[in-house]
């Protein structure tokens, strides 16, 4: 079975339309693909760090935390898949933790 990972952003970014698109994109995709693939939707959750965002250099932290930690961590876990998409040009940079197969 084909795998398709579709990476989003923290819902702690609070980052709504990229949320709904990712959301609504999963779906679709399983609908289209009637079952012939796997898709799912990964991101970090960082809402731990919430206090900290209230603040405005502890938003920038949680954010580069996020982006720069926390999902570097993730996108290492993840099962090899046939097609990666990130939802945000911003997770560029995490191009280079996925399965170069």
């Amino acid at each position: 079975m084909k795998r398709i990972i579709l990476l989003g952003n923290d819902p702690a970014d609070r980052q709504w339309s990229v949320l709904d698109c990712g959301s609504h994109l999963k779906s679709g995709l399983s609908a289209q693909l009637n079952n012939k693939a796997e898709v799912s939707l990964r991101a970090p959750n960082s809402s731990w760090l919430n206090p900290l965002r209230k603040y405005r250099l502890g938003n920038s932290c949680a954010i580069y935390y996020s982006r720069q930690i926390a999902y570097p961590a993730l996108i290492r876990k993840l099962p090899p898949a046939d097609l990666y998409h990130l939802l945000d040009h911003g997770n560029g940079s995490l191009v280079r933790y996925l399965d170069r197969k």
